[in-house]
């Protein structure tokens, strides 16, 4: 049986940041912490969304030096 893990990669204006996560899930609460933690001092002319999903896709559509990528990665 394949086991996965999820490659995440949170690219900004000083590097990046990988880490690896169990499931999804954790993958993407990383990027919402991210988000959330850098919101009002990137965005401060935006509203914060009311869900910590929205607040991630808002914050990395408009913060254009910075991203974040989930890839499941097979465990070999």
């Amino acid at each position: 049986m394949t086991q996965y893990v999820w490659v995440a990669t949170y690219s900004h204006k000083y590097g990046s940041d990988v880490s690896v996560f169990s499931t999804k899930e954790k993958a993407e609460q990383w990027r919402e912490e991210v988000a959330a933690n850098w919101f009002d001092k990137e965005l401060p002319e935006k509203k914060r969304p009311d869900t910590p999903s929205k607040l991630a896709d808002v914050y990395f559509a408009n913060v254009f030096e910075e991203s974040f990528d989930i890839e499941q990665m097979a465990v070999l």
